[in-house]
C-alpha cells in the first residue's frame, strides 16, 4: 500500500484541483481568557494547496516558538494541488497534527470551506473536527501539464499512469488516514467542473469527523501575524 502512493507520487504532481495563489500561513493564539502571553499557538492554514506545501509547511513552523505550539492546523482552502496535499498529510500524521475546518479571526472562529485536494489534507489529522456551519466539498481531481519532453526525439510524450492507478492510490491514503475509501469513489464521480458538498450523513460514514467541535464558549482565538 505504501509502496504503491510512493511510487504514483512521482505522476500526482500533475493531479490538481484548481487555485490560483499559494497557501499561506499564520500563527494563531488559542486564548482561553486566562493564559494572556502564555497562549497556545494553533496554526491558521488559508488558500490554494502548492505542490511544496510540506516543505513550506515545514519553513513556516520553523519560525515558530516550540514551546507554545499546539498540534492543531486550522483550513480553510479551496483545494489545490494533489500531491502537495499529500506531502503535507504524510507530514501532519507524522508529528501527531489534528486538523479543523474553520476560519479564525479576531472576532473568533467561524465556518471554513474545505474543498477538492483540502480534503485529502485535512484527513491526514490524528483527530479531525469541522467547526458548525463549514462545507466539505469533493470532485474529481483534474490532470493538468502532464506532457513530458521526449528525450530521444524532438517532441513531447503522455505520461503514462496506469488507469485507476489514481483511485487506486488515493483509497489506500484514506485507508490509512482511517477515513472510508468509499470518499474516493464519490469524489471520483463528481466531474470537475462542478463539486458535491458532503452532507453530515455523509461526513459521518465516511468517518472524517473524529471528534465533534468544542463548545461555541470555548471557541475564542485572536490572530496573531504570521512570522
Amino acid at each position: 500500500m505504501i509502496l504503491r502512493l510512493a511510487v504514483l507520487a512521482l505522476s500526482l504532481a500533475a493531479w490538481s484541483g484548481g487555485g490560483a495563489s499559494a497557501m499561506t500561513y499564520r500563527a494563531v493564539p488559542i486564548d482561553d481568557g486566562r493564559c494572556g502571553a502564555a497562549c497556545p499557538i494553533a496554526i491558521m492554514a488559508t488558500g490554494p494547496i502548492e505542490v511544496d506545501e510540506d516543505a513550506r509547511f515545514a519553513r513556516f513552523v520553523a519560525g515558530l516558538d516550540r514551546s507554545r505550539l499546539s498540534r492543531v492546523l486550522v483550513v480553510s482552502s479551496p483545494g489545490g494541488n494533489v500531491a502537495g496535499s499529500l506531502k503535507l498529510g504524510f507530514l501532519l500524521r507524522r508529528v501527531g497534527m489534528h486538523t479543523m475546518v474553520a476560519r479564525i479571526s479576531p472576532a473568533g472562529i467561524a465556518p471554513g470551506t474545505c474543498a477538492s485536494a483540502c480534503v485529502y489534507l485535512f484527513m491526514a489529522g490524528a483527530e479531525r473536527r469541522i467547526v458548525p456551519g463549514s462545507r466539505l466539498a469533493v470532485h474529481a481531481a483534474k490532470s493538468v501539464g502532464v506532457t513530458q519532453r521526449d528525450i530521444v526525439g524532438s517532441g513531447t510524450i503522455d505520461a503514462q499512469v496506469r488507469p485507476g492507478a489514481f483511485e487506486d492510490a488515493m483509497r489506500d491514503y484514506a485507508r490509512i488516514m482511517g477515513v472510508s475509501p468509499g470518499i474516493i469513489d464519490l469524489a471520483s464521480s463528481i466531474p470537475h467542473e462542478t463539486a458535491h458538498v458532503l452532507t453530515p450523513q455523509e461526513i459521518a460514514g465516511f468517518r472524517l469527523v473524529t471528534a465533534g467541535a468544542p463548545p461555541a464558549r470555548r471557541q475564542r482565538a485572536r490572530a496573531a501575524p504570521a512570522r
